[in-house]
């Protein structure tokens, strides 16, 4: 049963139904930004422990320590910063879309108004 849970198969179809989860949330009318950074966080976790569990477990008998050790720093020590930035300015323009959506919604409707016109 974990060997089913834990394959690449089980992995390839998780991590995008929950990507997908988290775009889908983006589009709704209020836009739920908390559960999107939340998803997009989740499958980033399952996707680095299962490339994790890869490394460690599952490679051939031949492969020394030296070359696991070395593509796992390829993997996740010089991709880490690139994926890091990556997941921080996505956070950070979801967070700055959810500020501006509820400074819209927390307007009244005069300032609204006054807003499309040009006044403030």
């Amino acid at each position: 049963m974990w060997s089913a849970l834990l394959s690449w198969v089980t992995v390839g179809v998780t991590v995008p139904v929950i990507v997908g989860i988290g775009i889908g949330v983006l589009s709704m009318s209020p836009p739920h930004y908390s559960i999107s950074q939340v998803c997009f966080s989740v499958s980033a976790a399952i996707l680095a422990a299962r490339l994790a569990w890869w490394i460690a477990f599952e490679q051939s008998g031949n492969t020394t320590n030296v070359q696991r050790g070395l593509f796992a720093f390829l993997i996740f020590g010089a991709n880490w910063r690139a994926v890091g930035r990556l997941d921080f300015m996505g956070k950070r323009v979801a967070s700055s879309r959810g500020k501006h959506a509820r400074s819209i919604t927390q307007q009244t409707p005069r300032q609204s108004v006054n807003l499309f016109r040009g006044g403030e």
